[in-house]
């Protein structure tokens, strides 16, 4: 209930993102008692779109969201499978906030880099990102050979990134 809790505050001023409302008062250690939600399951895209949503916004909302879970807050849904997650009233509901995660400020900071230096293809950024999170020593590290590997995944990335782009562009999207 505690996870449900932290969840709606985390996300209260997100108008798209929601969470079924627990009932403290009535929580026990071993029942959760919550709001029910009769959403259209992301697993069925054909009911979503009959439904009138767009599933391209719904994806991008999700991405969205998931990203400042986190990036911002710290605190994630850690089991976010089709079935925790709901479209219910024109908002995305996660489901089962169970099994969740934290992440400490220093490795936000880390991924925040990870993320922005493969934006920026800035591969010595990136390498000194993942430097920080690793356990390995730099002493033990080719670096230059790690830069020239980090060129090739960067440029992978941002070519698939380029492709999907290409695709919503040409109407050819899979959404």
């Amino acid at each position: 209930a505690r996870n449900l809790e932290e969840f709606r505050r985390n996300n209260e001023d997100c108008k798209f993102v929601t969470c079924p409302k627990p009932y403290l008062r009535l929580c026990t250690k071993h029942v959760v008692v919550m709001d029910y939600v009769d959403g259209i399951t992301i697993s069925s895209p054909a009911r979503l779109v009959e439904e009138g949503y767009d599933l391209t916004e719904i994806g991008t909302k999700l991405v969205d969201n998931y990203a400042s879970q986190l990036l911002d807050d710290g605190f994630f849904h850690a089991d976010p499978h089709p079935g925790n997650i709901e479209v219910f009233g024109g908002q995305i509901v996660f489901l089962d906030l169970g099994i969740t995660g934290r992440l400490s400020p220093s490795l936000r900071r880390i991924m925040r880099d990870m993320i922005f230096s493969v934006a920026e293809r800035d591969t010595p950024r990136l390498k000194s990102a993942l430097l920080r999170l690793s356990s390995t020593s730099p002493d033990e590290v080719d670096h230059a050979e790690l830069l020239a590997d980090l060129d090739e995944v960067v440029d992978e990335i941002l070519r698939q990134i380029e492709s999907v782009q290409r695709d919503e562009i040409a109407g050819t999207s899979l959404a």
